[in-house]
């Protein structure tokens, strides 16, 4: 491990969670869990029922996407409706 990094373990990403108030966020989220993330002229919606315990689906609760890539060829066949 390099110097000063940090694994996520389940304590960290339970640090990160509160630190940055995403529980309150997740349980705001009406069943089913989906979480909303704007990228240029769009909003692509994505099912985040494990986002407390998976660091992937953490992204859309903070408005991000991980794999901006796959966001870039979502926006470039899905309709913006």
């Amino acid at each position: 491990m390099v110097q000063g990094k940090r694994k996520w373990g389940i304590g960290p990403i339970n640090d990160f969670i509160e630190q940055h108030g995403l529980r309150e966020k997740f349980d705001a989220l009406t069943p089913p869990k989906v979480a909303t993330v704007a990228y240029r002229d769009a909003s692509f919606k994505f099912y985040i029922p494990d986002a407390m315990t998976d660091k992937m689906q953490l992204a859309p609760l903070l408005g991000q996407y991980h794999e901006r890539s796959l966001l870039e060829a979502f926006h470039s066949v899905v309709d913006s409706n």
